[in-house]
């Protein structure tokens, strides 16, 4: 396989002028010692914090730098300590009402004690699969200066926010022109019993309508963030993947969900679909993740789908799996199109 893109050093600009450093293209003076010191120990990989170094032609993240390493390591063992410590302080809670206050479990509480619990192991993981050696976070300074400045990344989120941002707009449209979220529904939405007159476009329409505003927001954050990583590192073939995940999905909901509704709506099985082939892309075709990211993005994906299923009652349990089911299988079938494929 070829070197992944975001690894290349030629991603990172050409040193210019005799500053120290560089943050989001702003040069950074710095004259003493202790004023680069202080910046060094508020640097993270995401930040797009670039230094100076003689025996570079490129300007460099600070782990570059072998004075600076121990500082950075140091730094971000404490951070991911107590941010994991943090977020499990709910779940704590939780138990103390439990058996101090006679507090009942829900759904809801259940859910989102799971949430905190998947966050701390998320923090946890991040740590010590992808940030405990100087080689890891090399490779995720690396990874995140690319994401945050190349034109790929850039051109994948605006896709997915002219995507987000136009069948939001179609379906405020057309809802203040026939006056309710219905009649919107019964024009190009899943509605089962036009389904069952075999209206079978509506698949590839109806998932893009939304019950609600929390509904539209939570499955288009989830689309910026899993959508553009997808397009990113696997391409526009991605946009395949999404728009069938949500008409299988769909499908799968309508045949094997049960009689309890009469429609079907939202792109989250299009979004659970881009989790699983992501991943899968990359464990059966390409490893193009930094190491550890598959864990903290399954993780995610993980606590979405559990909490979503705890903390909504009417959550489309069939569509998420067949989503995650549906992108996995792609993954798996399109590695062995590429292996054929290079073998002729």
């Amino acid at each position: 396989m070829n070197r992944v893109e975001w690894l290349s050093h030629t991603n990172l600009p050409l040193k210019e002028g005799d500053c120290w450093g560089k943050l989001n293209k702003n040069e950074i003076k710095l004259s003493s010692l202790e004023e680069q010191r202080e910046r060094i120990r508020r640097w993270q990989p995401q930040q797009r914090l670039l230094i100076n170094l003689n025996r570079f032609h490129r300007m460099v993240p600070p782990i570059y730098c072998s004075k600076y390493r121990k500082i950075i390591k140091n730094n971000l063992k404490y951070r991911y300590k107590v941010i994991s410590v943090t977020s499990i302080i709910p779940v704590y809670l939780f138990l103390l009402l439990h058996f101090f206050f006679n507090y009942k479990f829900d759904y809801e509480a259940v859910g989102s004690a799971l949430g905190f619990i998947g966050l701390c192991l998320a923090y946890f993981l991040t740590y010590k699969l992808g940030l405990s050696n100087t080689k890891l976070i090399k490779e995720r300074s690396l990874f995140y200066y690319w994401l945050f400045n190349s034109v790929v990344p850039r051109k994948a989120l605006l896709f997915c926010v002219l995507y987000g941002g136009g069948i939001a707009f179609l379906q405020l449209f057309f809802q203040q022109f026939l006056g309710t979220t219905d009649a919107v529904f019964e024009l190009y939405g899943i509605m089962y019993e036009e389904v069952s007159n075999q209206d079978y476009w509506r698949f590839f329409t109806g998932p893009n309508l939304h019950y609600s505003l929390l509904h539209f927001f939570v499955n288009y954050l989830t689309l910026l963030m899993v959508g553009t990583l997808s397009i990113s590192l696997t391409g526009y073939k991605s946009t395949f993947i999404f728009i069938i995940g949500n008409a299988v999905g769909a499908y799968c909901q309508f045949v094997f969900g049960g009689s309890v509704f009469d429609n079907y709506g939202g792109i989250s099985s299009g979004n659970f679909a881009l989790f699983s082939w992501l991943l899968g892309y990359n464990c059966f075709y390409k490893n193009n993740l930094p190491q550890g990211f598959s864990y903290t993005i399954g993780i995610v994906g993980i606590i979405g789908l559990i909490s979503g299923e705890l903390l909504n009652s009417n959550s489309a349990t069939v569509a998420h799996v067949t989503g995650i089911l549906f992108g996995l299988a792609a993954s798996f079938f399109y590695s062995c199109y590429a292996y054929c494929i290079q073998r002729h």
